[in-house]
């Protein structure tokens, strides 16, 4: 692992991968009891084109890869396998952009649900998922493993709200490629929204994504969403809008 990790300094610089024993032990283990291994280095990136970069790193050295966030999770979905690369992405926390009129968020992979959720509320729309974790937890993360929350069973979970993803593939090959699509428009409603195969999203690694918003006044507001629901109408909480249906047939990212 020597060799490895100076091959990552010189990608990441030497404040942004870490190897020593202590450190690890700290990345060693998320929120599932019981769970731990070792890995053999941590990388904290904090653009796409240094997840492109250690990405290709690892499967031309045949290096496993696991990402993480805040490691909150409960189903040891960021607990390494021992000598692997853990991709840590809570340096890539920017907001890039927040649409009111299209009812759309761009966040990186890093942004804390908390801060999603306020800047929401501040532009008067309602982003729903409430995991228990969501003052710690990150975006990516929670689209990673499908979060919910309270307001689940009439809003639904992040699959829900996810309408596009930044993805970077596990073979590193390229630079990054796009699932879902994004079509501005002057009004809430956005026609031909396709979602991310689940076979593509389970092989790759997503610095970025986008996400709509509600209307309503939380928690008791019909939670209007962009979008179509399944019969035509308008989405509400018990007709919720399902982007990645419209334009071709594919399953959720989970």
């Amino acid at each position: 692992m020597d060799k490895v990790a100076a091959d990552l300094t010189r990608i990441l610089g030497p404040e942004r991968l870490l190897w020593e024993r202590e450190h690890l032990a700290t990345y060693g283990f998320d929120g599932t009891a019981a769970l731990y291994a070792e890995a053999g280095c941590v990388a904290l990136a904090k653009t796409t084109a240094e997840v492109t970069q250690v990405v290709r790193y690892a499967a031309q050295n045949k290096i496993p890869v696991v990402t993480r966030g805040s490691g909150t999770g409960l189903s040891g979905g960021s607990v390494p396998v021992h000598g692997c690369i853990v991709l840590c992405l809570v340096q890539m926390d920017r907001v890039l952009e927040l649409d009111q009129k299209n009812l759309t968020i761009h966040v990186e992979s890093g942004v804390v649900t908390q801060k999603v959720a306020e800047l929401a509320d501040a532009a008067g729309l309602l982003y729903p998922p409430d995991p228990g974790s969501m003052k710690i937890s990150t975006i990516g993360g929670n689209v990673a493993e499908n979060s919910g929350g309270l307001r689940g069973l009439k809003y639904g979970v992040t699959r829900d709200y996810v309408m596009g993803l930044e993805v970077v593939l596990a073979n590193g090959r390229g630079s990054r490629d796009r699932l879902g699509h994004y079509r501005r428009q002057d009004h809430p409603v956005h026609a031909g929204v396709f979602g991310p195969d689940h076979d593509e999203m389970r092989r790759g690694i997503c610095p970025r994504g986008f996400a709509p918003g509600c209307r309503g006044d939380p928690p008791h507001g019909d939670g209007r969403a962009f979008g179509r629901g399944p019969g035509g109408g308008a989405a509400n909480g018990r007709n919720r809008a399902q982007p990645w249906s419209q334009g071709r047939a594919t399953s959720p990212a989970r």
